[in-house]
């Protein structure tokens, strides 16, 4: 990229040597990863760029992932590049890319692919800019659990850009707020006392307008602090959001498993109690406290007594608070559990409602789950009246401690010793430190109270991520599509018998392989560990003589189709879920991958094509057709290997014989899991899964009824 240097400023030197393509999207996602303090090597750079070869934005996202680190595609015009975070990589005509280091008012400094890093104006780099820019960043580390491991609100905000600023910004805008109100008691005190009574209007005119110019100046201070935690709350909630939605898509398939989806989305929906805490002024709250003990200091100077008895008073909230505050963290603990279970019913009821119509229980149901729903009321209801108690038992407190100040303060007035203008000062400075002080114990509090919510929080950020994301990816592999498994063994506990007894297998590359066996018998089980979402209890899976692990699991799905029993769609528009939403969509793929899973004819029948929108069941689509989509989908990725389980089962025999030939003529590995009998014949290679055991046939199929014997022999 050649590049004038902007008012004479001079590049400075490269960092890091200089990569090969100077117009590559790979080298600015490399030095993005090195500005984040990423060690990538020269050589495993260079493999990189081979391997992501013109990788469009979505891709290099994805390579980013794959360095560990997170990002997002932005739209950027003219107006707001520099608003972008940084580091950012820019996406110019050309479909060129720099990286985005920092921006001053009227500039960017840029670093090029080539190695060149320079100042560019903002208005030279707009008109070049495409509109597209990718943020990249350190996702927020959760740390992997370890024994009794828990989740700190630290955590969660350890390296979150601007923390500090915002909490400077914060405290300054709070401490100015905070000495004009700790002011106004003593202009109540100069007022009684030398204005009123010493009849003085010249200085009680001026003492208004001094006073009066300050409350402005603290009503825009108070606006200013509550716009920059509004601001500042609402982007943790969404770096917070998206990286432990990064942190869920990591996790093991075994771990949804084990959870309902109710349970699931309660605990991500328990970020937003986080965000509540943040907005509730946690910085604010320290400067509260500060200016309590300031507050309490100018109490003693006035009335030693009075000032003992209003700390008493507090003192005794406070107790009453710790009090309750246990109770109340039981009743949100139990909240949140039943919070999980009330959605999963009702998430069960609205996804399965046809089925409870043509059974006749809706009543059945819905009482289900108002039974879960009352559950819920009533655990927020115990949360609520422990709140009311504790508001109703501070007031009492408060009453009383100011009918106790009020006779003394008369009792001191009579005596001499304080002057009405003292005791109303003292009032005002009373009231300020009970406000103050209860703030500030308000959030001591909170955040004990949050600890539940961290709980959930923790049950998704502390477990450790799934094999693929185990490590970072440098070196990418393309399969040949030989899978050798070498005795397998594997049950799903220690106390259950084992589904699969030592599997031995090798598929060559091109090789067609149907798997059959009885219902339950573990081709299921098999086929997920092939796909590697499920790791056997002893044994390895070989890539093209690689273990899977070394191999790397993103290589290997990079390069994989996979039709399942139970996949899913996505709502959205035909063409979107044929392409797994690729941005933009490859037509000419989606419509070549159409006609080769024999769906193509029934997409030119809508109305709208490929645009027909499905939701996320499939419909308005038949099964039969809800397969071959599925199928396309698979096809789609042009694989080397293609695992389906069951995925022609509802096609009739003349459809089923037509896409089997179309999918033998692309030569791909293909390992399929069958029952009919055309599937079955339409293989190279039959293999029967019984009793834990694999044994294959001699030739493609078996007659009706016949087994193979232990050799593999049959009838």
């Amino acid at each position: 990229m050649d590049s004038p240097r902007i008012d004479g400023s001079e590049a400075r030197d490269a960092p890091h040597p200089p990569l090969s393509d100077s117009r590559s999207g790979i080298a600015c996602v490399v030095i993005a990863a090195r500005m984040l303090g990423r060690k990538i090597e020269p050589a495993a750079a260079a493999g990189l760029e081979v391997a992501r070869n013109a990788a469009g934005p979505e891709g290099l996202l994805e390579l980013a992932e794959s360095l560990d680190l997170t990002g997002r595609l932005l739209r950027a015009t003219d107006g707001d590049l520099s608003s972008l975070p940084t580091p950012a990589i820019l996406q110019l005509d050309g479909d060129d890319y720099v990286v985005a280091e920092k921006f001053s008012r009227r500039k960017v400094l840029l670093h090029a692919p080539d190695g060149q890093i320079y100042w560019e104006t903002l208005d030279r780099i707009g008109r070049r800019s495409t509109g597209k820019a990718l943020e990249i960043r350190r996702p927020t580390n959760f740390h992997r659990r370890d024994g009794k491991g828990e989740l700190k609100l630290g955590t969660l905000l350890a390296d979150v850009n601007g923390l500090k600023r915002a909490i400077s910004q914060t405290l300054i805008l709070s401490v100015f707020s905070q000495v004009v109100i700790l002011a106004t008691p003593y202009y109540l005190q100069i007022a009684i006392d030398n204005a009123l009574i010493g009849q003085n209007i010249g200085i009680m005119a001026a003492l208004a307008l001094g006073f009066g110019l300050f409350t402005i100046l603290n009503g825009v201070a108070l606006y200013l602090r509550s716009a920059v935690l509004s601001t500042f709350s609402t982007a943790i909630l969404f770096r917070l959001a998206a990286d432990l939605s990064r942190k869920l898509y990591r996790l093991p398939i075994g771990w949804f498993g084990s959870r309902s989806l109710g349970e699931t989305l309660t605990r991500f929906r328990s970020i937003a109690l986080v965000k509540q805490l943040l907005s509730d002024d946690l910085a604010a709250g320290l400067v509260d406290g500060a200016l309590a003990l300031l507050t309490l200091v100018l109490m003693t100077l006035y009335a030693p007594v009075l000032a003992l008895v209003s700390v008493g008073a507090f003192l005794v909230d406070v107790g009453f608070r710790a009090f309750v505050a246990r109770a109340q963290r039981q009743a949100r603990e139990e909240y949140l559990l039943l919070s999980g279970h009330e959605h999963s019913i009702l998430l069960e009821n609205i996804r399965g409602v046809r089925t409870i119509r043509l059974a006749n229980k809706e009543v059945r149901r819905q009482g289900v789950w108002q039974a879960k729903a009352a559950g819920l009321l009533k655990a927020d209801l115990r949360f609520q009246n422990l709140a009311n108690l504790q508001a109703a038992a501070q007031r009492t407190i408060f009453s009383l401690e100011n009918i106790l100040v009020v006779w003394i303060s008369v009792y001191l007035v009579t005596e001499g010793r304080l002057t009405l203008g003292m005791v109303v000062a003292y009032l005002a400075y009373k009231t300020q430190f009970l406000a103050t002080a209860g703030s500030a114990m308000e959030k001591v509090f909170s955040v004990r109270l949050v600890r539940p919510t961290l709980d959930q929080l923790a049950d998704i950020a502390l477990e450790a991520d799934d094999s693929p994301f185990s490590r970072p990816q440098l070196e990418a592999r393309i399969p040949k599509g030989r899978i050798e498994l070498r005795g397998i063994r594997h049950r799903y506990a220690d106390d259950l018998p084992f589904v699969l007894k030592g599997v031995d297998l090798t598929i060559e590359p091109g090789e067609s392989v149907v798997i059959t066996g009885p219902s339950g018998g573990g081709k299921t089980t098999l086929l997920q560990i092939i796909l590697g979402v499920l790791v056997p209890t002893s044994g390895e899976v070989l890539i093209d003589g690689m273990p899977l692990r070394a191999f790397g699991h993103r290589n290997y799905y990079h390069h994989l189709g996979v039709v399942l029993q139970d996949d899913n769609f996505f709502a959205g528009s035909i063409a979107e879920n044929i392409s797994m939403f690729a941005d933009p969509a490859d037509m000419d793929r989606v419509e070549e991958a159409a006609r080769l899973a024999f769906i193509a004819d029934d997409v030119a029948a809508m109305p709208t094509g490929y645009h027909s929108r499905i939701d996320e069941v499939g419909a308005p689509l038949s099964g039969g057709q809800r397969q071959r989509l599925l199928l396309a989908r698979a096809l789609y990725r042009k694989p080397r290997l293609l695992v389906v389980d069951e995925g022609t089962s509802q096609l009739d025999e003349a459809c089923e014989r037509s896409v089997s030939q179309a999918i033998a003529g692309l030569g791909m590995t293909r390992v399929i899991v069958a029952h009919r009998h055309g599937t079955i014949a339409s293989a190279q290679r039959v293999l029967h899964l019984i009793d834990g055991m694999l044994l294959e046939s001699r030739e493609a199929g078996l007659p009706d009824g016949a087994e193979p014997d232990a050799a593999g022999r049959h009838p």
